[in-house]
């Protein structure tokens, strides 16, 4: 049988019912719901901020990135410094799903030339299994 005799066969589609293709479409949704905890939940990408070598009077400024990974709003009552030379600005709530930046300036002294500095913070929220956690600044003061 020569190739132009052979019955022609179309490609159709198996039908796909309306209610399967929403479903389908909401999956990602639904997914990105399903990831999120129960309540609210602080996550900091980077605790630990690296400052490297800083001069004397100098001011080392750094945004902390904080989300809520939970399904309540996540309430930051506090940022509390170590510190007199840290001062913290915060947003108050995160909506679920939603990022902030949580922003640190810390001042640096002279008489702290040619010491490597560890300063902190401590973020008070209303989530339950992190009602307080770390961020923290280093640097290396150089030599007057």
């Amino acid at each position: 049988m020569l190739h132009d005799q052979l019955p022609v066969q179309h490609f159709r589609p198996p039908a796909v019912p309306l209610v399967v293709l929403l479903i389908w479409l909401s999956l990602p949704a639904w997914a990105a719901q399903a990831a999120l905890k129960a309540g609210p939940a602080l996550v900091i990408d980077e605790p630990v901020f690296m400052a490297g070598r800083v001069a004397p009077d100098a001011v080392v400024e750094h945004d902390f990135v904080v989300r809520n990974e939970g399904t309540e709003e996540l309430v930051i009552e506090d940022v509390s410094p170590d510190c007199g030379c840290t001062v913290a600005a915060f947003p108050p709530v995160l909506a679920p799903g939603q990022a902030g930046t949580i922003n640190v300036k810390l001042e640096i002294y002279e008489f702290w030339a040619g010491q490597t500095l560890k300063k902190s913070a401590t973020v008070y929220t209303n989530d339950p299994e992190r009602q307080a956690a770390r961020i923290t600044i280093k640097a290396v003061v150089d030599e007057r």
